[in-house]
């Protein structure tokens, strides 16, 4: 969460080199780890647990986070106003918030909330916890477990470069003991709060906060063990670069435009056997297209990834300037995301295997394979030809899915006995699905 001249970084859809990319951060040459996908795709069971490489609800089925970027929604919405956004996104199929539990700067009176409640007694001070402010939150997580969603919530954001964007400059005022105590307080009041995760740092790696930041955790630890802890770093800085500790259950991926396929095989081909989240890309509204909103999202999912956190101005700080954020609720980055989750849905494509042999990818095209045999290639500008191998000898049928308005367009039922180059049309981005006959069109 950076302002639009942190966030910026050069626009550019090349082919991208192919993402190859192992499943659930697997070692390079080793077996992908296979993640559980028992039971039928729905709402997510709370708390999210990780089992190995694979993140895990409460059913035991394996978890696809379909997130946004809600940073300051703890201090600009009021119940009313949460309650439209809840309901909008929820309807869209989104099931993670990324926010800030206490915002330093994008706030209409920073770091005070809707109803002018500072977090801190004494400013800046994390010993000293408002009540009245983590009343509201209480009631704002409640409202979002409600609507079947996971919180990535970030207890203390950094700021990027440790700027005043974050709370970096108090953290190291604190130190580790002062930090360690709003750590049991947080853990203590959110240990039974059902679909938490907590995420440490904040577009940034520690810098010289380390020790206040292993504090901070070690606290929520002693008084929280239930819930996963992850980190935010900086970007093209992934969390395994910057946090690599024993508490890091979850390795975020924090890239653009330009670098995302290359960063997500990278951290799909990390030693360190833990999921993936792709928490940051570029935002649509901070110089994001259609088509590189759409790639980041595809190309994570590929990657056998466990999540991705689509991100728009106005949304993420909930600016009320006109239009405001309540118009971007439909924009045409939000419609492509809502096409994804109900394409995850309607094809339960969660688990995913990458194409790591090449089998199906060439470069620029990203390929994978579902539990069921259903295969993917995502093609970012058409018309490119994708090699699909022969099947397991059941009847086939393929469709070109365009992700940007949920369009299908039939290809034909490829004889399964034998490998087909298959065509997409010009344009795109495009999805190529080739599954057994007998599935549901999407």
């Amino acid at each position: 969460m950076t302002a639009v001249s942190s966030r910026a970084c050069a626009i550019s859809l090349p082919l991208l080199a192919a993402l190859s990319a192992a499943a659930c951060g697997s070692r390079a040459q080793a077996p992908f780890p296979t993640c559980p996908a028992s039971g039928p795709p729905g709402a997510l069971q709370f708390p999210i647990t990780r089992a190995g490489p694979c993140l895990i609800d409460a059913g035991g089925a394996a978890v696809w986070l379909q997130g946004e970027a809600a940073w300051s929604l703890l201090v600009r919405l009021d119940d009313a106003e949460l309650d439209r956004y809840l309901a909008d996104r929820r309807a869209r199929g989104v099931n993670a918030l990324l926010v800030n539990l206490i915002e330093h700067k994008f706030a209409d009176h920073p770091p005070l909330d809707r109803a002018g409640n500072p977090p801190f007694t004494t400013p800046g001070d994390f010993a000293t916890p408002n009540e009245s402010y983590f009343a509201h939150v209480d009631r704002a997580l409640a409202r979002i477990a409600a609507a079947g969603m996971a919180v990535l919530l970030a207890p203390a954001y950094l700021g990027d470069k440790g700027g005043d964007e974050g709370w970096y400059a108090e953290i190291r005022r604190a130190g580790p003991a002062r930090l360690r105590a709003y750590g049991r307080f947080l853990g203590a009041r959110y240990r039974t709060t059902p679909n938490l995760i907590w995420v440490l740092g904040g577009d940034a790696p520690p810098m010289a906060a380390f020790d206040e930041i292993e504090a901070l955790v070690a606290g929520i630890r002693e008084t929280d063990p239930i819930h996963l802890h992850t980190a935010h770093s900086a970007r093209y800085r992934s969390a395994l670069d910057d946090y690599d500790r024993p508490w890091l259950d979850l390795n975020t991926t924090y890239s653009d435009c330009e670098g995302h396929a290359r960063q997500l095989r990278r951290d799909a081909l990390r030693r360190r056997t833990i999921p993936t989240l792709f928490i940051e890309g570029t935002y649509e509204g901070e110089q994001a297209t259609l088509s590189c909103t759409i790639s980041q999202a595809y190309r994570t999912l590929l990657s056998g990834a466990s999540g991705h956190v689509f991100g728009n101005k106005p949304i993420w700080l909930f600016d009320p300037a006109p239009p405001g954020w309540p118009a971007a609720l439909d924009s045409p980055g939000s419609r492509a995301m809502q096409h994804l989750a109900q394409l995850i849905a309607t094809h339960d494509l969660r688990a995913l295997v990458p194409d790591e042999g090449g089998a199906i990818a060439t470069p620029g095209i990203a390929a994978a394979r579902s539990p069921s045999g259903t295969t993917l290639a995502f093609v970012e500008l058409g018309p490119r030809t994708v090699h699909v191998p022969a099947g397991r000898g059941t009847a086939r049928h393929a469709a070109w899915f365009y992700p940007a308005s949920g369009l299908t367009l039939p290809a034909g039922s490829p004889d399964p006995a034998r490998a087909v180059e298959l065509t997409s049309p010009p344009g795109g981005p495009w999805l190529l699905i080739v599954e057994a006959s007998a599935r549901p069109s999407p």
